[in-house]
């Protein structure tokens, strides 16, 4: 009898302690809570898209941290500005911090959209790319640029699955634009991710 009170007790114990070090620690935030950081950054003019949401709540205070997509047609003060516009929305809905990275794109390249159209096209059709964001053309000399963009995995890969997907990608891409190099960055997709 003694035994079972014991294990009644230290399951308990542990039940409490980690219900208490848990908001501690740092919990996932809901797909609603990602949502919501996502429609207020994108409800701000400018705003392309959003993506790396992190949230950490401990106790009482929030620190988000996301990536904003703006034009490059901007002056850094202009860019700047907006930055911290995005942050007080967040952060006036979950109090605490909020930083807004930005990433400029120049959707006015003259080639933007025929690449855009063909990266979309291209990571639709692997089922283990979750989506693509930061898409980007630089470096350009004549006609030779570099397409640089981050892609997400569906799931939890290995450095050699990595490799193999953002290969896969560059192949197909290379046959569409011979004269183009991708740079491709992947990352897994978290569970806390939108």
């Amino acid at each position: 009898m003694g035994i079972l009170v014991s294990l009644i007790i230290a399951y308990s114990a542990y039940r409490i302690a980690k219900e208490a070090v848990a908001p501690l620690l740092g919990e996932a935030p809901s797909r609603e809570t990602l949502k919501r950081i996502e429609h207020l950054a994108k409800s701000h003019t400018g705003v392309l898209g959003v993506h790396d949401i992190i949230f950490h709540q401990y106790g009482r205070t929030n620190i988000v941290s996301f990536h904003i997509e703006v034009s490059d047609g901007r002056s850094a003060f202009d860019l700047h500005a907006l930055a911290e516009s995005v942050e007080e929305s967040v952060a006036r809905e979950f109090p605490g911090t909020a930083i807004a990275h930005v990433d400029p794109l120049n959707t006015k390249h003259p080639r933007y959209g025929e690449i855009e159209r063909a990266v979309t096209e291209i990571t639709a059709q692997d089922q283990r790319v979750h989506s693509y964001h930061d898409l980007r053309i630089v470096g350009c000399q004549a006609e030779r640029c570099n397409v640089v963009f981050d892609i997400v995995l569906t799931q939890e890969a290995s450095e050699q699955e990595i490799y193999d997907v953002a290969r896969s990608i560059q192949e197909q891409f290379k046959k569409r634009f011979p004269e183009m190099r991708t740079i491709i960055k992947a990352e897994p997709r978290f569970a806390y991710s939108p």
